[in-house]
């Protein structure tokens, strides 16, 4: 069912039926009590009404406010494994093939070793991708990534909570920049000149949302606040060796895609970490 069939069912019918008998007016002293009554019944509802909602948004501005959080929701992403192996030493040595031709190369330590191309917000682009891997890895495949939610609790600030937001982000707005600067750079619309300052760029903008939510998180006493700085400080150190990194690499295309992975990985250790 499309969007407009399952809204049009909770549309009204576009006619009625008529009825051929007329509706007898009720006669107006008859009746007269009785529409008072409905009157003062109206306005006592009206008030109860409006005394409640007042009520709520006194009780609001005081208890309930601060039992609120500043989230972000969990998504998957769709990672192209190469090839997976029970000793890490072999799936070690195949990141670093991966690498020097334009991948991520990223060792993902689970059960087994899976070595990573790159990920993708969108299934279809990591089936395009394994399209044209497949003739030279055999044993690639598909993997869905679980990103999981992070929240904090709200404080009494919205500038404040704001500026929370922007650092629980800052896992996901990264990789989406470097997934950005990545395409561009691969499919030639910018140079590797470009591509370094907006990494620079990038580096500003991460490091700007890092000192603000570092005095957010030095002024309050909440643990969960000092664990969500740590893992955003390092968002910024990741960006900082990248930028250094690509002053004197030949393979920028490689390092860019590492930290895409790296950037999300670290969403989920701070989700481990505050719960």
């Amino acid at each position: 069912m499309n969007e407009i069939d399952l809204y049009s069912a909770y549309q009204l019918p576009s006619t009625v039926g008529h009825h051929n008998n007329k509706i007898k007016k009720p006669k107006k002293g008859k009746h007269k009590w009785f529409i008072l009554l409905i009157i003062i019944i109206f306005v006592a509802i009206v008030f109860f009404v409006a005394n409640a909602f007042a009520n709520f948004l006194s009780f609001s501005s005081t208890s309930v406010f601060g039992n609120n959080k500043v989230a972000v929701k969990g998504f998957n992403i769709y990672a192209v494994s190469l090839n997976t192996f029970e000793d890490k030493e072999s799936a070690t040595t195949l990141a670093s093939e991966v690498k020097l031709k334009g991948g991520a190369g990223y060792v993902v330590n689970g059960v087994n070793f899976s070595v990573l191309a790159s990920i993708y917000a969108s299934s279809s682009d990591a089936q395009n991708v394994l399209e044209k891997v497949l003739p030279t890895y055999p044993n690639a495949g598909i993997e869905v990534i679980k990103i999981n939610r992070c929240e904090l609790q709200a404080l009494s600030s919205d500038d404040e909570n704001e500026q929370v937001q922007n650092a629980l982000n800052i896992f996901k707005t990264t990789y989406q920049s470097l997934y950005d600067i990545g395409i561009s750079l691969d499919t030639s619309q910018i140079t590797s000149a470009q591509a370094k300052v907006k990494i620079t760029d990038l580096l500003n903008s991460a490091s700007a949302i890092a000192s603000a939510f570092g005095d957010i998180a030095t002024a309050t006493s909440n643990a969960k606040y000092k664990l969500t700085q740590a893992k955003v400080d390092q968002v910024v150190d990741l960006l900082n060796d990248l930028t250094e990194s690509a002053l004197i690499s030949t393979r920028l295309s490689s390092l860019i895609k590492y930290n895409q992975i790296s950037c999300l990985m670290l969403q989920n250790e701070l989700a481990l970490l505050i719960g």
